[in-house]
């Protein structure tokens, strides 16, 4: 489960940094939700999923961070693949994009 959630911090932390790096506006980045984060990132094709897949993944990441029981466990396996597999799709889109 440790790995799970950092993973999930790491990917979203990427997705809010690439939104500032890749956002005009500074105004706009003061503002970022959840869902803004999430809908940029789609929209840019660096993920697969639409929010309804990220809003899951929040909730298996804050059940997996607030419970240690089997039920828990059992949720976020049925999850995991899923979200490994934009965890990948977010790999290969960073990859391809030109650097600094």
């Amino acid at each position: 489960m440790l790995r799970l959630k950092a993973a999930y911090e790491l990917i979203y932390e990427m997705l809010k940094r690439y939104r500032k790096v890749d956002s005009t506006s500074p105004v706009q980045n003061q503002f970022m939700t959840f869902d803004s984060v999430i809908a940029h990132a789609h929209q840019q094709g660096l993920i697969l999923g639409c929010l309804q897949d990220w809003l899951i993944y929040r909730e298996m990441y804050f059940n997996a961070k607030h419970a240690y029981d089997q039920a828990a466990a059992n949720q976020a396996l049925q999850v995991i693949p899923k979200f490994l597999i934009e965890a990948f799709a977010l790999l290969h889109s960073l990859s391809l994009q030109p650097g600094d």
